[in-house]
């Protein structure tokens, strides 16, 4: 009974709290939306959009709190941000409470805090402004937990960001043992601009206005400080957002107008030192970015994520920090993120390491590690930044199994990892952890991958499924079954030790189009589990691919409406595939067609785009590696300036390959 009045009183209080909040707004709102559009926003203004933003957030806060039971505890999520906002304005009421539900969430929560270093980051700043101590908070340091995070990419790029800003923020000093020192980070962040002047999180293709903003706001301290190639890349990232700015003052993400964007920018601009109200790089036919934000306050104090929306919690909490990194700067105080102003940051000297030959190549990027399962977990990092919820696990030294998963990875969005047969490697494991995997599905039997492995991920409380038939025709079949049918199979033959290049080359056209990949036993009749798969799946179309050498002709006459794709060599063939059914790439993938594991990991990746997987042969010292089908395909494609992505060390993919792909993908027409 007392916890049903709790719940009463809390859910009437929250309602008289909302409903305050709402009036109050729309007294407002008429006539501070004619000042917006007018183009006139003045510091009165401010205070009072503030104000009623604050109101909401405090309100919705409370609403999570009563709402909750007597057991449980509210996500930081909830007040993290708005922790930031309220600390950096200095409205400290009722911080503290929040602190404590924090603490209380670590001490119960504490490993899956650990699986992002975000939200370590969060957390901290959170408590710094809040004028809480990160280093001794819950029995734990999080400052030293972030610069000896293991996996600092696994977000991509917005890792090293915020773990960055957030050793910054309180100018924390790092022992000489930290595995993150501020100059490896910067190494990190520095190196990862985009020709365009911008930042995505993948470190690939076109500038994110937000993603850049973040950027900028981790480089600033070292701008100001003088920092050479922090400079350079703060200039051109500057650059790059007024470039992108909409004509009515306010930005694009992923095609939509919102306020998030505009939010990060003034963040971002203000940590610079930059006027936002004066700049004329981001004043655009008299608006500016401020005129621009207060278009999205909703007329219950809190702020919408598109025009056309209602209000959203994020949207509210960005524009909190943003105001709060305004008004800092009016009032001349240190910038959002700076909490300890009178302690100076000197800037690092960073490495100067032996250039990579291929980072100067066309755009080029390499994508390698130790060996084929290290490269596996280099690839989901980059690929994956933001975690998947499912990871495939296939065997990394026989192909068998692992070939016919690719097409899974595009139906469940899922990097394909690579164990060997008897123990999962740490690496691996840790990079499973990372991604967040809640699910993972083993590629074959327990004679191709063990109990051991399984029982791993097991204990670490990730759900495992096997994916296995008495053979790899078998597993092949179940694993159709799996992808379900989309009226086309491809067959390749079962000969996996010297046949796998034919299906790394049709691989990512498969996983692009939801096309099963079955085998052939090398006879003239079908293995019976891809009978099966044929009938079951209602194939109407079969392709094959390999000469006849290896898929007898006489196959032609028991599958339903083939189609043949071959060359001399298994290059010409890789050649055929791409050049007649993913003639428009705008990706190309180049990996070795002497090992299958790091095309494997890659296909997995590039069937998500209908990307190539270009298959290369070491060739003698200072040769292209190519075939001459590959180069003349090259020379087609090179109007389609494709990102290229090579896959592995230069032990199996030569700089002189590298060279080649260079020369003819720049070649121009007479």
């Amino acid at each position: 009974m007392k916890k049903i009045v709790k719940q009463g009183l809390g859910t009437l209080m929250t309602c008289l709290l909302l409903i305050s909040t709402l009036m109050t707004g729309l007294a407002a709102e008429a006539h501070a939306q004619t000042m917006v559009n007018q183009g006139t926003v003045s510091r009165s203004m401010v205070d009072q959009v503030i104000n009623d933003l604050e109101q909401w957030e405090r309100a919705s806060i409370q609403a999570a709190f009563q709402t909750a039971s007597e057991l449980e505890i509210v996500n930081p999520t909830v007040y993290n941000w708005p922790t930031i906002g309220l600390g950096r304005l200095e409205r400290y009421d009722g911080l503290s409470a929040y602190l404590a539900e924090n603490e209380k969430y670590l001490q119960q929560n504490w490993s899956s805090t650990l699986r992002k270093v975000t939200d370590l980051a969060r957390i901290s700043l959170a408590v710094g402004a809040a004028q809480g101590n990160p280093r001794d908070y819950g029995g734990k340091d999080l400052i030293a937990e972030i610069y000896n995070y293991p996996n600092i990419e696994a977000q991509g790029i917005n890792g090293p960001i915020f773990a960055l800003i957030t050793l910054d923020s309180g100018g924390y000093e790092l022992p000489e043992t930290a595995k993150w020192t501020r100059g490896k980070l910067l190494d990190i962040i520095l190196n990862k601009q985009l020709a365009d002047g911008g930042y995505s999180l993948d470190g690939i293709g076109n500038g994110d206005v937000d993603i850049t903003a973040m950027v900028i706001q981790a480089l600033s301290p070292y701008y100001k400080a003088g920092m050479p190639e922090a400079t350079d890349v703060v200039d051109k990232a500057v650059a790059y957002l007024a470039q992108v700015q909409e004509s009515d003052g306010g930005f694009k993400s992923w095609g939509e107008k919102n306020s998030e964007s505009v939010c990060q920018t003034i963040i971002a601009l203000c940590s610079m030192g930059i006027d936002i109200d004066t700049d004329t790089r981001f004043i655009k036919n008299s608006n500016s970015l401020l005129n621009d934000l207060l278009k999205f306050k909703a007329d219950d104090g809190g702020f919408k994520h598109t025009l056309e929306g209602s209000t959203n919690s994020i949207a509210s909490e960005q524009a909190l920090i943003a105001l709060a990194a305004y008004v800092r700067f009016l009032d001349k105080k240190s910038s959002l993120y700076n909490y300890h102003p009178e302690k100076v940051i000197p800037y690092p000297t960073l490495s100067s390491g032996e250039e990579n030959p291929s980072s100067s190549i066309l755009g080029i990027v390499r994508i390698a590690g130790t060996d084929c399962y290290a490269t596996a977990v280099e690839i989901a990092k980059r690929s994956f930044p933001q975690g998947a919820e499912t990871v495939i696990l296939a065997r990394g030294d026989v192909s068998a199994d692992a070939l016919p998963a690719v097409p899974l990875a595009r139906k469940y969005q899922a990097p394909l990892l690579l164990t060997p047969s008897d123990q999962l490697p740490k690496l691996v494991f840790n990079q499973i952890r990372a991604l967040g995997a809640k699910k993972v599905l083993i590629m074959g039997g327990e004679g191709a991958i063990s109990k051991q492995v399984s029982a791993a991920l097991v204990q670490a409380e990730i759900e495992v499924q096997r994916v296995s038939g008495n053979d790899h025709y078998a597993t092949a079949y179940e694993i159709a079954k799996l992808l379900g049918s989309s009226g086309q199979a491809v067959i390749v033959s079962g000969d996996y030790v010297h046949s796998f290049p034919d299906a790394l080359s049709i691989s990512a056209w498969s996983a692009y189009n939801n096309v099963p990949i079955l085998y052939a036993d090398g006879s003239v009749q079908l293995p019976k589990p891809t009978q099966q798969a044929i009938s079951e799946l209602g194939i109407q179309q079969t392709i094959l691919i390999g000469g006849t050498d290896v898929l007898p002709r006489e196959l032609e006459q028991v599958l339903p409406n083939p189609k043949r794709y071959s060359g001399q060599t298994l290059y010409d063939t890789n050649a055929s595939v791409l050049g007649q059914l993913q003639p428009n790439p705008t990706k190309i993938f180049v990996a070795t067609g002497t090992g299958f594991a790091d095309g494997l990991a890659g296909a997995a990746v590039a069937g998500q785009s209908n990307a190539w997987i270009l298959l290369t042969d070491r060739g003698t010292s200072g040769g292209s590696g190519l075939s001459n089908g590959q180069e003349q395909l090259l020379r087609s494609a090179h109007n389609l300036s494709p990102e290229i992505y090579v896959l592995g060390g230069a032990a199996v993919v030569t700089d002189s390959t590298l060279q080649a792909l260079n020369q003819l993908l720049t070649v121009s027409t007479p």
